[in-house]
């Protein structure tokens, strides 16, 4: 190491603060900027030469990257995160869209409005408001339509990020389950629904279901069959809450953990939507400009 305290000036090659080269002789560092009267400097082999800065002037500091910058993702890894996350934000955007949806459903169209119960001396009668129905239908119709497009776009997520990250390939395949025991239960739901809906219109006044206006038999089996899917569905809804959250470890964005969790209870799940769609907003942004060194991909 050589360096003049006396004189005030550094005879030295390399800067002991960042590592760039100095010119021997500065005060400062034309890199960093850092003050070299004093201090021990490394030497090696020559450095490119650059003008030193002039003594009383307040030089400009330039801080180094962060060392967090290395895990960014570049090429074709850097292609996939940009595509997952937009396809997260949509996805995220078409659930907050069928929330309001469905909250709409069920204060327009309560179930004391689809059908008007009443007991007499003669027994008891159901009477059906075709109407409240007829709204009814329209509303989870549309709703069933957002939730699987919603579905679609979040498996897209996971498949193009598993042949990164092999954690999302579980979760992947878990959200095709949940797609396709969706639209049987949907299915299955609509004949159970017209089942009891024929059953009813063929009691007419008295509101006396008989066997001839049900067969129980069809009725329990398609029951038992929309029990079976559902518990298939409930376990393709894990696989979606997996995938959210492991989307929090790899951006080490702890907004997609929350919302996992909030999507589970009831009404809270709209707060759990808008966080995930916060932070794969703000997540894609970073990447997409390059301000990677605020990120952790593990």
């Amino acid at each position: 190491m050589a360096w003049q305290s006396g004189l005030g000036r550094v005879t030295a090659r390399f800067c002991p603060f960042c590592g760039q080269p100095i010119v021997p002789g500065g005060t400062f560092c034309p890199s960093c900027g850092a003050s070299l009267v004093g201090s021990p400097a490394q030497t090696g082999s020559p450095g490119i030469p650059s003008p030193s800065v002039p003594l009383g002037v307040t030089p400009v500091l330039r801080y180094p990257p962060s060392p967090l910058a290395t895990n960014a993702p570049s090429g074709a890894s850097r292609e996939a995160d940009l595509r997952a996350l937009s396809s997260i934000v949509t996805a995220a955007f078409i659930a907050l869209i069928g929330a309001v949806i469905s909250f709409a459903d069920l204060f327009v169209s309560p179930t004391s409005a689809l059908a008007n119960v009443s007991t007499n001396a003669s027994g008891t009668s159901v009477t059906l408001s075709i109407s409240a129905l007829a709204i009814f239908a329209i509303l989870a119709g549309v709703s069933l339509f957002l939730l699987l497009i919603e579905l679609v776009y979040y498996r897209d997520a996971f498949r193009t990020l598993a042949p990164h990250d092999a954690r999302f390939s579980t979760p992947a395949r878990l959200v095709l389950l949940l797609l396709v025991t969706t639209v049987i239960i949907a299915v299955l739901g609509l004949l159970l629904f017209y089942t009891l809906y024929e059953a009813v219109v063929c009691a007419g006044a008295s509101g006396v279901i008989t066997s001839a206006c049900l067969n129980v038999d069809n009725t329990l089996a398609l029951a038992g069959l929309l029990g079976l899917t559902a518990i298939g569905a409930l376990v393709g809804f894990i696989g979606l809450l997996l995938g959210i959250w492991r989307l929090g470890s790899r951006y080490g964005d702890g907004k997609f953990k929350v919302g996992a969790i909030l999507l589970i209870i009831p009404l809270l799940n709209v707060v759990g939507i808008i966080l995930i769609l916060v932070a794969a907003r703000s997540t894609r942004f970073q990447i997409a400009a390059g301000a990677s060194s605020t990120l952790t991909f593990g």
